[in-house]
């Protein structure tokens, strides 16, 4: 998908949610649109269901996972703030997040529940710094 077919006509991100406003104006998102991801091979993946799964590891504390139309799922994960660097401590690891998603060992600890998970697909790992969370004025995460 490009850029320009990924926003509406009234520059709204298409993101496949239901949101409401409410009496201040501020959005909150209360449903997806769809239940199902569809991959562009046809396959239907819930990705209720898959986020869920993927929330059993300790170590992370928010997933979103996306690939309506696309040849394979991507799922972002957020570690748990607190868990996490907990864990690492243990481990003499990096306790910072962005340092810590880029060792092999947290890999290694979530790599099993991703495979688990979505068919033995290998994951990959990026450098967030901080924890999706409210921005000022914003009723819900975002990164």
């Amino acid at each position: 998908m490009r850029t320009e077919e990924a926003f509406d006509g009234d520059g709204w991100f298409r993101t496949g949610d239901i949101g409401r406003f409410d009496a201040l104006g501020n959005l909150t998102i209360v449903d997806r649109k769809k239940e199902l991801i569809v991959t562009s091979g046809g396959k239907n993946i819930s990705p209720a269901l898959l986020e869920s799964a993927l929330k059993e590891s300790t170590l992370i504390g928010q997933a979103c996972v996306v690939g309506d139309g696309r040849s394979m799922i991507t799922a972002l994960l957020v570690l748990d703030p607190e868990t996490a660097p907990a864990w690492a401590r243990e481990r003499g690891l990096p306790t910072v997040l962005g340092e810590l998603v880029k060792t092999p060992e947290l890999l290694a600890r979530i790599e099993p529940t991703w495979r688990t998970r979505t068919s033995g697909s290998t994951p990959s790992s990026g450098s967030g710094t901080a924890p999706c969370s409210p921005m000022p004025g914003c009723p819900t995460p975002t990164c």
